[in-house]
């Protein structure tokens, strides 16, 4: 691993250690889960895997008030799983995952998780010197065919930082078993 992979590994819980493997799991627990186990292939020591959901039963920090007191708020919700690849002079490419096995949007978990990182970023600039610079972000949802992904309702256009980066519109990558492989090369293209 690079020095920002290293230094995120000892600043956060929700770092997979994957080291001297080649592959790690993203894997939904609820029993009525469509999609029970993804497991990511191709990794390296280039990558790293954070879990925010799992480590954190669903509350990124206890800083944060959930969405329990106002539904629009996103600021305290984690994605499935958050796929970093550190290229030299700390370049980075994340890719942002989701399984879905019903209607609920991802955009709130996709803001909160990108707004997370940019905390990291100065985290590793603040604790290590280190600046991490994004060269590109990708939002994946993973869905059961038959489960129609949520219709987007009238809310007025975004014109701001949503769209710029796609956390608006996701790729959606169907899938067919609820155990899959996926290519972590697929995802950060």
């Amino acid at each position: 691993m690079g020095k920002v992979l290293d230094n995120i590994q000892k600043i956060l819980c929700c770092a997979e250690e994957h080291r001297n493997r080649e592959h790690a799991y993203i894997e939904e627990t609820a029993s009525q889960s469509k999609i029970k186990k993804i497991m990511l292939y191709d990794l390296d020591n280039s990558f790293l895997v954070l879990k925010p959901d799992e480590k954190s039963k669903g509350c990124v920090s206890n800083l944060f008030k959930t969405e329990k007191e106002d539904k629009n708020l996103f600021h305290n919700r984690a994605c499935d799983a958050i796929i970093i690849k550190e290229y030299d002079n700390s370049l980075v490419n994340i890719a942002y995952i989701e399984l879905k096995s019903g209607r609920s949007r991802t955009v709130g978990q996709f803001k909160s998780m990108f707004c997370f990182m940019f905390y990291i970023q100065a985290l590793l600039k603040w604790q290590f010197d280190i600046d991490m610079k994004i060269e590109k972000s990708s939002f994946h949802v993973f869905y059961v065919p038959e489960i129609e992904m949520a219709k987007r309702t009238s809310r007025p256009k975004k014109s701001g930082i949503e769209n710029q980066h796609g956390i608006e519109k996701p790729q959606c990558h169907p899938v067919s078993n609820p155990i899959t492989d996926i290519s972590v090369k697929h995802l950060l293209k």
